[in-house]
């Protein structure tokens, strides 16, 4: 028997294609009800991570999922290529058909952040994103993990990547915050100090 979500969701309006933080979290709740029911909740968080991934390869993915969004047919086979080629879980597909059917394909992205924001936070697990300006060691890894944990907590989990734009040093990213220790970033803040200076000669 396929598993039903709470049609919560309102009438078929697109509006303007934006998606209601509100809206967001009831699809969300629905979603993560559904999963503790059936002891899934780390599943879908592996799956919608799995599938976020795929959409931002997609070059401007929010114009894209608002296309397909409009487009109905485009919309079908966005939903079918994702469930087939993902092999995701009948929770995880039967979610996006709600999704689809209720015009709300372009809210995919906020409602994986928002579930896995929902998940760290019912089990006091964070996630932090560290960008490196080049390849670390293992044994740099550790160590900065180490100290991470001491300030985030033992639950803490890393997604890392690598932008060389960054010259040297790292950024760590929680939630919405950024704390910046690249190069790059330094030479910006001492760009601007050099030119409120000239401004003020």
């Amino acid at each position: 028997m396929p598993i039903q979500f709470l049609s919560i969701l309102e009438p078929k309006c697109l509006g303007g294609a934006v998606a209601d933080s509100s809206l967001v979290n009831k699809y969300v709740r629905s979603l993560y009800a559904v999963a503790v029911e059936l002891k899934m909740e780390e599943e879908v968080l592996r799956q919608l991570r799995e599938m976020k991934g795929v959409i931002f390869s997609i070059g401007d993915f929010r114009k894209f999922l608002k296309k397909v969004t409009f487009l109905k047919c485009d919309g079908e086979r966005l939903v079918q290529l994702l469930k087939t080629e993902l092999d995701l879980s009948e929770i995880v597909g039967n979610f996006l058909d709600t999704l689809r059917s209720n015009g709300r394909l372009f809210m995919i992205i906020d409602v994986c952040e928002a579930y896995e924001t929902l998940l760290n936070e019912v089990s006091g697990r964070r996630r932090l994103h560290l960008t490196f300006a080049k390849n670390i060691s293992v044994e740099q890894e550790q160590a900065l993990k180490k100290d991470l944990a001491e300030v985030f907590g033992e639950k803490t989990e890393y997604d890392m990547q690598y932008d060389s734009s960054l010259i040297d040093g790292f950024k760590i990213q929680y939630r919405s915050k950024i704390l910046d220790y690249s190069a790059l970033s330094k030479i910006k803040r001492l760009r601007a100090a050099i030119r409120r200076d000239n401004d003020e000669n």
